[in-house]
This record gives C-alpha cells, structure tokens and sequence, in this order.
C-alpha cells in the first residue's frame, strides 16, 4: 500500500453411474470352474475373486450411505446446529408495517405507490468515509474481548488524543436480517438485484427495542453508487443523525441518508449509497409492497403484478457493538485536537466514530468478554463526516491526513490481510 491514502474528495470526477457400470461381469472364472465336477475344491482363483466381490460389495455399501446422507443434507441443513441461522424465514415483527404507519400514511407526502416519475434530486444525503479494519477471530486464543479492544483503542488515543476507553463506550447488541439478489431479485420475488436491505433489531444497549431498515448498493464511483434510488418516502422526517447513540427523537419513523468512501486495506476503496429509517417496532416485512412503503423509488422495474410477492429475510445474525463518537477540529498551524461529542450537529469540526462490530453464535455468547466471535465479518471501523455532520460537501484537510495516516499505521500492526500486501 502506498504511503498515503487519495483524500476523500467529494467533488472528484464520478465514473461455480452406477459405481461399477455393472464391471461388464468380468470372468474371473474358466469355464471349468463355472460348471465344476463334484468334488470341487476352492481354489487360489477363487479366493481372489471372493475378495474382489467383497471388497465391491463394501465400495457400494459406503457408498449408499453418503449418497444417502448427502441427500437428508440437502433437506436439512447438517449445519443449522452450528450456526443457528435458518436458511430463510419470514420475517415477523411486533406490528404490520401499514398497522405501524397508520399515523403517517395519511400525509399528502406519503406515496402508497411507486411514482411515475424518478427522484432527480438527493436532498439531505450526507458526506461520509468510513476507514475498516479486519479483525481476525484469532486474536481472540489469548485475551479476551476488553483486552483486544484496549489495544485498538490505545492507538487511536496515540495520534488524535481522544478519549476513547472501554470504560466509557456505548454498548450495544443486535440481531441483523438481510434481504439481497437471492431474496429480491428473481421476478417471483421484486426484480431487482444489487440491492441489500439490512434489518437490524436492538437487543441490548441504549437504543433497546428500537429498530433501523436500510437500503444499501456499492459502486467503484461516487456517481455509480448515487444512482441507487434508495430516497427513502417523502413523509419521513429527516433523522438528526447516522445512529440515535440513545439520543431520545420524537418523531419516529424518521431517515437518514448517506453517501460513503470505504477504506480497506491493500489499495481496496469503493463507494456506498446508504439511506436508513429508524422505527420504535419491528415490522413484519413479508411482500416487495412492504419495503415499497419505506422505499418506493427502490425497485425500478417492479410492476403492479409483483407489488405482494412473499419475501423472506436470509440472515439472522447475532453483533455485539461499541462506539466512541468525538469531534475533531485543527486550528491555524493544522494541529488536531479533539473535543466532547455533544449530539448531533452540537460540536462542529469533524464528527468521528470508532466503533467494533463483531459477531457471535447468540446474544448470551455476546454478553460474554471471554466467548470468541465467529470467523466471518469483525471489524473495527473510523467513520469520518465532512463538515456540519456531513452536510457540507467541504472536509477539514488537516483531520483527513492525520486520519489516513492513522489507519495506514494501524493497518500495517493489526490487520492480517494488510500485512502479506505489505510483503
């Protein structure tokens, strides 16, 4: 990896028989031996052939029995005891989602149908860049939980002086259910790929029983990933803020909006469209009808026919989350200091999280510092905002460099995969 990380500019330019074949009965035998005298003794040939028979007759019982397991594995999934993730489910909630709209779904704003005509706009779309790091679950053998994130976080208090602890993060757990291709995409279902939508329920920490369903889409460029219709309906109010961080608001649903440079490690970088709205219920989520009255610019090619097409959800994932948010600012020499964060759009400079993610078999391993997460998906991340919490298409430069720099040392000491693309 280079020695400096492309500042996130906001303004750059966007561009997988039978066994035998019935063996032909090979003549083991002389026609002698096929038809022998009456005092026929076994012979040497004969025992070769015997053991020849066996040993095909044991070939194919071993063989029944694979094939025969491998057909109840595709009934049933042999690894549902390990993973505790049903392949798909309907997903359920405390409240039918018109039931839970029914205060809102009367405003004149409100769109019960995708429009005729598309969004030209991406109003309240917020400017962000999120630095990631992968955490191996192997760091895990040795220290527990609290230890592995003392050291990540003794490295950002190293270069922008934070206060970050574990003694004073925001602790959270949540399940995740996802939507993607395999649950959206075919015509039987919404007809449209290259779309996640991720539910995430609140079990633990500040925002208990609060629920988040967000649209998300990748793409190499910033104006690649713009062109996702992810606007969520024009009724919703605009959320103060990325996470609730157990901040109280009144109005719910409401939604937030952001674009995102993510850093990864080995020159990796895309962008992301995200737009999220925020619920106090889980809603139950069961047609393509029912994410049109969240998003209803969001399945371009859906048509009336295909509006109550069943969906069901493909994750259920277990997280355990923690959080730090600051503010950082510079000031006329370009040194960085940083300062409390007071809640949305109350500090200035440059709104940051830190925040680890990782995930668990259950909610009872991830109240558990010493249970070791599961191999796929941990991570810490550095998110960054421009300006006004993301509104102002302007960033401070003098944060932006200390921050790549930070993340491309930390890279270099904590993540695996950046390591050997070091070599």
């Amino acid at each position: 990896m280079g020695e400096e990380l492309k500042s996130f500019d906001m303004q750059e330019n966007v561009s997988d028989n039978d066994f035998l074949q019935d063996n032909e009965d090979v003549n083991f035998l002389s026609e002698n031996e096929k038809y022998p005298s009456e005092g026929f003794k076994i012979t040497h040939k004969h025992k070769i052939a015997l053991g020849v028979i066996a040993i095909i007759v044991g070939v194919l019982v071993i063989l029944g029995i694979i094939l025969s397991s491998v057909g109840i594995f595709l009934v049933i999934d042999p690894f549902a005891w390990l993973t505790k993730t049903p392949n798909s489910f309907t997903l359920e909630g405390t409240v039918d989602l018109e039931t839970y709209l029914e205060d809102i779904i009367e405003d004149e704003k409100f769109l019960r149908y995708p429009p005729k005509d598309s969004l030209k706009t991406n109003y309240k779309v917020r400017n962000t860049a999120e630095y990631q790091l992968t955490i191996d679950p192997s760091k895990f053998d040795k220290k527990n939980r609290g230890e592995i994130v003392d050291i990540y976080l003794e490295y950002i208090r190293e270069f922008i002086q934070a206060p970050f602890y574990s003694s004073n993060g925001v602790e959270s757990i949540r399940k995740r259910y996802s939507f993607n291709d395999n649950q959206l995409g075919s015509k039987d279902q919404c007809g449209q790929k290259s779309t996640h939508i991720r539910i995430r329920d609140y079990i633990e920490g500040p925002n208990k029983g609060s629920v988040t369903i967000d649209a998300k889409g990748n793409g190499s460029t910033k104006k690649a990933a713009m062109k996702f219709p992810f606007q969520p309906n024009p009724a919703f109010p605009d959320f103060p803020f990325d996470n609730s961080y157990g901040i109280e608001f009144e109005t719910f649903p409401a939604a937030f909006q952001k674009l995102e440079q993510d850093y990864h490690v080995c020159n990796s970088t895309k962008f992301s469209r995200e737009s999220r709205i925020f619920m106090k219920h889980m809603p139950s989520i069961e047609t393509c009808y029912d994410i049109l009255l969240l998003y209803p610019w969001i399945f371009p090619d859906i048509t009336p026919d295909m509006y109550y097409n069943q969906i069901k959800a493909g994750d259920n994932e277990t997280w355990w989350v923690f959080e730090h948010k600051a503010y950082l600012y510079s000031d006329e020499n370009g040194v960085v200091f940083s300062g409390d964060y007071l809640g949305p759009n109350l500090g200035g400079g440059t709104l940051i999280e830190s925040t680890f993610t990782l995930r668990y078999d259950s909610v009872n391993d991830a109240h558990s510092e010493k249970k070791k997460p599961i191999k796929s998906g941990n991570e810490w991340s550095l998110r960054r905002y421009s300006l006004d919490d993301g509104k102002s298409e302007e960033m401070d430069e003098n944060v932006t460099k200390l921050l790549d720099n930070m993340y491309l040392y930390m890279a270099k000491i904590l993540d695996e995969k950046e390591k050997k693309c070091s070599k």
